[in-house]
């Protein structure tokens, strides 16, 4: 990043400072970091300037040292590669942490097992979300090219439809909405008691029934004997209420 500032856009999106096993490294890579969010020049002049005023310079063994970084690598174009190595280690050593911490909750007699067993989960989780935040920036160009192909396979398809993504099983939403895209937050929003949760298990249910996806349902506001009772109605075309009385 030093050797070419225009690297940092290949290696922000996967690294983070702490990810750095030496705290030198650790430094430097903070000082850039802050002069890319500040939209400001990357060179060694600026990263000492940074460092100086943090009172980090000399820590990091001064000037002279930022000199020498750019010759540690045969080639900028790389860089890519070598943060993917520098997060790879840094998740082997998140692993080993982890591990020590679930074998000393697994160890306390204070914990229930129950207890113990989150903490383990809580550990393996954040782990598992820093693995997975690999949202990298990418060039529109790319970005177009995969769009165009989209469209030209939209226009030759006589059924649109089956390109939208989830159907919600409601023919004029579908239509307004293009379907549920893959990626895609939807709201359900409207005022209480007029059917927003009824709508949401219907797309749940179509989702599940009628596309063979899998279907997760969170409700703070109902049982899951409610859940199933509506999930049943709604497949026999009846009022919930005629199953809750036998009717």
């Amino acid at each position: 990043m030093l050797a070419d500032p225009d690297r940092i856009i290949d290696v922000v999106g996967t690294i983070e400072s702490k990810d750095f096993f030496d705290p030198t490294y650790r430094t430097i890579y903070e000082a850039i970091r802050q002069l890319y969010d500040d939209r400001k020049p990357i060179d060694f002049v600026t990263v000492a300037e940074v460092l100086r005023d943090d009172k980090k310079l000399q820590e990091i063994g001064g000037s002279a040292f930022l000199a020498t970084l750019a010759g540690e690598v045969p080639t900028s174009a790389h860089a890519s590669h070598y943060a993917s190595i520098v997060r790879d280690k840094a998740l082997h050593r998140q692993l080993l942490d982890a591990g020590t911490a679930i074998t000393e909750a697994a160890r306390d007699e204070t914990l229930s097992a129950a207890e113990a067993l989150e903490r383990a989960e809580q550990h393996l989780l954040r782990i598992v979300r820093h693995a997975k935040d690999d949202a990298k920036p990418q060039h529109i160009a790319d970005v177009g090219a995969e769009s165009y192909e989209r469209y030209v396979r939209l226009q030759a398809a006589e059924d649109k439809t089956a390109l939208f993504g989830l159907t919600t099983g409601f023919r004029d939403l579908d239509q307004m909405l293009t379907g549920l895209p893959p990626g895609c937050l939807l709201v359900i929003a409207a005022r209480p008691s007029v059917g927003k949760t009824s709508l949401g298990l219907d797309i749940a249910r179509h989702a599940a029934a009628s596309q063979g996806k899998n279907a997760a349902v969170f409700s703070l506001e109902m049982t899951k004997q409610e859940i199933m009772d509506r999930t049943i109605a709604g497949f026999l075309g009846v009022e919930a209420w005629r199953l809750k009385k036998g009717s």
